[in-house]
């Protein structure tokens, strides 16, 4: 009797130490898949298509000047590496081939940025619906599952010349899902 008892606590512990790595393994596989804003913009990039096919190298994706900036120095897409630029004002997006506005900013901000971006082939990602409103061709919000998805403003993409790709996963069972904490 004691055997079968030692036995069992022996084969206790031994699960107990087996779930604690497994939960330590996923943990680590999570964050390793948690989708960061990096990997939208990428997504957003390989399933837009520009009106010409540039010969360059970089994609260059610009920011406004005091966001977070994009760390996206080891990323490709499409044989091109990403060349993330800070811009001061609107009139500085000049190179851009995408503009990612990485926190949710209010219209009269975006006002100026996207008049300088409207009607040029510059991809424009930003968090949130206000984002799409304002005039940005993709934002990222939460779809009515709770998830972040896509969310594509036609008028937009048509109007600067892009085509989106029919495989952009725009739709919710598609969408990888993230917290807004990830994407910010």
């Amino acid at each position: 009797m004691k055997r079968s008892t030692g036995e069992a606590i022996k084969r206790r512990r031994r699960l107990a130490h087996y779930g604690a790595l497994l939960l330590i393994a996923l943990t680590g596989l999570s964050s390793v898949y948690a989708t960061t804003l990096e990997n939208w913009v990428a997504t957003a990039v390989r399933f837009t298509q520009w009106p010409t096919d540039s010969s360059a190298r970089t994609w260059t994706v610009c920011q406004p000047q005091g966001e977070r900036v994009l760390q996206m120095e080891t990323m490709s897409v499409r044989g091109r590496i990403f060349n993330v630029v800070p811009v001061a004002s609107p009139r500085e997006t000049g190179p851009c081939d995408v503009f990612v506005f990485a926190s949710a900013v209010e219209n009269a901000a975006l006002e100026p940025w996207m008049t300088s971006l409207r009607s040029r082939p510059v991809l424009t990602l930003g968090v949130g619906q206000n984002f799409c409103a304002a005039g940005g061709a993709l934002c990222i919000a939460r779809n009515s599952a709770g998830r972040n998805a896509f969310v594509v403003n036609t008028a937009a993409y048509t109007g600067s010349g892009m085509r989106m790709s029919g495989h952009l996963p725009v739709h919710p069972t598609h969408a990888a899902p993230a917290n807004l904490a990830q994407v910010n």
